[in-house]
């Protein structure tokens, strides 16, 4: 029974004049056996190869005094100094936050409407519907 381990020895296939992509072996045809020996060609593989080329779905300038704490989909948040923290929650909405934003999640409802839940460095959670804050707790982890 082959394993991982086994190696596999690849050898080149005999032409053959039908254009059919697999080729079974005749010597692999043998009664009582539980072995078959077949053969893809090269062509057949790479009509089934394809390279995708990546689709740039989503870009933003971030400048190079800003420094991303947290990142999910299109929004994050950023600090530029130890008292300039921002959340992102789209291109055109950046708010202020009095820690750095360290862990960040955001979906979208049935509705197109992005709910976004942050945790900031204090252990505050705020959410947001959209651009707008619903609501604010703050937990105190003791250690």
């Amino acid at each position: 029974m082959p394993s991982l381990s086994q190696p596999f020895t690849i050898t080149p296939i005999p032409r053959q004049s039908t254009p059919s992509p697999i080729f079974i072996s005749s010597h692999g045809l043998v009664p009582d056996t539980n072995e078959l020996d077949i053969a893809i060609s090269k062509y057949s593989i790479s009509k089934f190869l394809v390279h995708p080329t990546p689709k740039l779905i989503h870009s933003t300038a971030i400048p190079s005094n800003q420094v991303i704490t947290a990142f999910d989909n299109t929004v994050y948040g950023s600090s530029q100094s130890k008292h300039s923290n921002f959340l992102h929650l789209n291109e055109d909405t950046k708010i202020s936050v009095p820690t750095p934003v360290i862990q960040c999640l955001s979906t979208k409802d049935s509705n197109e409407i992005t709910n976004t839940t942050v945790i900031l460095e204090d252990g505050t959670i705020q959410k947001y519907k959209d651009t707008v804050l619903v609501s604010t707790q703050k937990f105190h982890i003791m250690i």
